[in-house]
C-alpha cells in the first residue's frame, strides 16, 4: 500500500490524517494551498459564530461550509466537465432528500430513545433493541445516492470520480439533514442567549466538522469502492484482493458511524462526546484516505501520451505516465485543465458571499418566527384555583427495605408506570413527553442541595441551573429543589431542550 507516500500528495504518508489531501485529492499544489486556508477560516469563523451565540449563522456555515468548499473543489478540478453532471445532480438531490427524511422520520424517535431517567444511567439495552436500527439506516441512506448514480454511470470509470460522486452525495445528506435537525432553534431567537459558549462550540464542532467529515469518508470510500476498475495487467489475485480491502473499508466507515450515534446516547459529557466524535472522524478519514491509495495504485490507468506534461504537485516537464517520475504524485490526481486558483481571496470569497446569503436568510427567518413572551400581570391575570378534586386514591409503592414510601400515578392516567426494587418510573405519553423518577439514595451525611447537585451532574453533566424551588418539600419533608435546562449534544437526534426538575429530601 506503500502507507509513507499518498499517492495524492507524496509528501504525506497515508496514515497522517491532514483534511484538505483527503477531501481534495485531486487539485495541484498551489490550489491545494488555498483550500488549507479555507478550512481554517471556516473553523475560525464556526468559533467566533458560537462565542457571539448567532445561532442561525451558526448553523448556516456548520451545515454548509465544508459542503460548498467540497463543490468548488468540483470546480476547480474540472469534475463539472470530467463527470456527467446528471450523476453529481442527483447524487446530490438524492442525498438531500433523504437527509432530510431521516430526520423528520427518526430524529425524534431517537431523541426519545435517548430520553433516560435520572438514575438509570445509559439505557444500552433499550438503545440497542429500538435505537440501533436508527445509526444502521443512517449510515445505508448516506451510500444510498452514490448507489443510485453508478447505476447510471458508463464505463470506463476512474476511482476519484466515484469519490467525487459518492462524497457529493454524503456531503447533501449530511447538510439538509443538520439544517432539518437544528431547525427548532430558529424558533428560540437569533440570539441564543441562555445556552453557554462552550455548548455552541461544540455543536458547532460537531454540526460543521465531524458529521460532515464521517459523511464524506462514507460516501467517498463507497464510491471509490464501486467505481474501482483494476488494472487489468495485474494478477486475479491482486485485483481480488484490493476489491476485498475496499469492501471492508467501506464496511468499516459504516461501521464508525454507527459507533458515532452510540456516543450520542452514551450519556458522557459534551467534552468527551466531542473528543469522541473527533476520533471516529479522524478514523474515517483514514480509511478514506487508505481507499484513495489502494485505488489510485491499482486502478486502470489511460494510455501513456508521448508529449510531455508539466506534473501540478512538483512543477517538473515530465512525461504522461500513471505517475509522475520526479515525485511520485498518481497522474490521475492531477486535475487535466485546472482553472489554477492559486490565490486563497477568489476561494475565500466566494465561500463567505454563499454562506453570509444563508446565515441572512436563516437569521431573518428566526426574527418572524420567534413569538414574544407573554408577560403576565397578577392582578388581573392571576391563576385560577384548582377546580379538581384535590385529593384521590393513587397507588403506593414501599421499597424492598422499607426505606421509603411514595404514591405515584395509577392506571387511567397520562403514564406508563414501571416499578422496580429502586423505584419508580413514569413515562409521559402525551406531548412532548417526559420521565418522572421516584427513588431513593442513601443521604451520607449530605445536605438535601448536594444530593440534588450530585444527581444532576450523574446524569445531565452538562445542565445549567435556571432556578431554585422556593421553600421545596418531598411530601411532607422539607428539602430542596432545582430547575435546569440540557441540550443534548447529537449528530442524528433531533434538536431539543431538555427542562430538569430535581427535589431531595433527607428523612431519619
Amino acid at each position: 500500500m506503500r502507507l509513507r507516500n499518498f499517492a495524492a500528495a507524496p509528501n504525506q504518508g497515508v496514515l497522517l490524517p491532514v483534511i484538505a489531501t483527503t477531501l481534495f485529492p485531486r487539485l495541484t499544489r498551489q490550489s491545494r494551498t488555498a483550500f488549507h486556508v479555507g478550512l481554517a477560516v471556516m473553523m475560525v469563523t464556526l468559533l467566533a459564530l458560537a462565542a457571539l451565540r448567532v445561532t442561525p449563522a451558526l448553523i448556516a456555515v456548520g451545515a454548509l461550509g465544508i459542503p460548498l468548499l467540497f463543490v468548488l473543489y468540483l470546480r476547480e478540478c474540472g469534475a463539472f466537465r470530467d463527470i456527467p453532471r446528471r450523476q453529481l445532480v442527483i447524487s446530490a438531490a438524492v442525498g438531500a432528500t433523504l437527509g432530510v427524511g431521516a430526520i423528520l422520520v427518526a430524529g425524534a424517535r431517537f431523541a426519545h430513545i435517548n430520553d433516560i431517567s435520572m438514575t438509570a444511567g445509559v439505557a444500552w439495552s433499550k438503545f440497542f433493541r429500538h435505537g440501533l436500527a436508527i445509526p444502521l439506516g443512517a449510515a445505508l441512506l448516506k451510500v444510498v445516492p452514490a448507489a443510485v448514480a453508478r447505476v447510471l454511470s458508463k464505463p470506463p470509470r476512474k476511482a476519484l470520480d466515484g469519490f467525487a460522486i459518492g462524497a457529493a452525495g454524503a456531503l447533501a445528506f449530511s447538510a439538509a439533514a443538520t439544517l432539518t435537525r437544528l431547525a427548532p432553534q430558529f424558533a428560540v431567537g437569533w440570539i441564543a442567549e441562555s445556552r453557554s459558549g462552550e455548548g455552541l462550540i461544540v455543536e458547532a464542532a460537531i454540526s460543521g466538522v465531524t458529521v460532515p467529515l464521517t459523511a464524506a469518508a462514507a460516501g467517498g470510500t463507497f464510491g471509490v469502492a464501486l467505481w474501482f476498475m483494476p488494472d487489468p495487467d495485474s494478477t486475479r489475485a491482486h485485483q481480488r484482493r484490493a476489491g476485498a480491502i475496499l469492501a471492508g473499508l467501506t464496511l468499516a466507515v459504516l461501521i464508525i458511524f454507527v459507533g458515532v450515534v452510540a456516543t450520542d446516547a452514551a450519556g458522557l459529557s459534551q467534552m468527551k462526546v466531542l473528543l469522541l466524535h473527533l476520533a471516529l472522524a479522524i478514523a474515517a478519514g483514514l480509511a478514506l484516505r487508505m481507499a484513495l491509495q489502494i485505488a489510485l495504485l491499482g486502478e486502470a490507468h489511460d494510455s501513456a501520451s508521448v508529449q510531455a506534461r508539466q506534473c501540478g504537485f512538483c512543477g517538473n516537464a515530465v512525461p504522461d505516465t500513471a505517475f509522475c517520475p520526479v515525485c511520485g504524485v498518481a497522474g490521475a490526481a492531477i486535475p487535466a485543465c485546472p482553472r489554477l486558483v492559486t490565490h486563497g481571496a477568489r476561494l475565500l470569497g466566494t465561500w463567505a458571499l454563499g454562506n453570509a446569503f444563508v446565515a441572512a436568510a436563516l437569521i431573518a427567518l428566526s426574527v418572524v418566527v420567534t413569538a414574544t413572551p407573554r408577560r403576565f400581570t397578577c392582578p388581573p391575570n392571576c391563576g385560577r384555583p384548582p377546580i379538581a378534586t384535590p385529593v384521590r386514591d393513587l397507588p403506593r409503592y414501599t421499597a424492598n427495605d422499607g426505606g421509603f414510601t411514595v404514591s405515584y400515578p395509577g392506571a387511567e392516567t397520562a403514564y406508563a408506570v414501571t416499578t422496580d426494587a429502586d423505584g419508580v418510573t413514569a413515562r409521559l405519553t402525551v406531548g412532548d413527553g417526559g420521565v418522572l423518577r421516584l427513588f431513593a439514595v442513601p443521604a451520607g451525611g449530605r445536605p438535601p442541595r448536594d444530593i440534588a447537585n450530585a444527581l444532576l451532574r450523574q446524569r445531565f453533566p452538562d445542565a445549567v441551573i435556571d432556578y431554585e424551588i422556593p421553600n421545596a418539600m418531598v411530601g411532607y419533608q422539607p428539602g430542596y429543589g432545582e430547575v435546569a435546562d440540557d441540550w443534548p449534544q447529537s449528530s442524528t437526534a433531533r434538536y431539543s431542550r431538555v427542562r430538569i426538575l430535581v427535589m431531595a429530601a433527607v428523612k431519619n
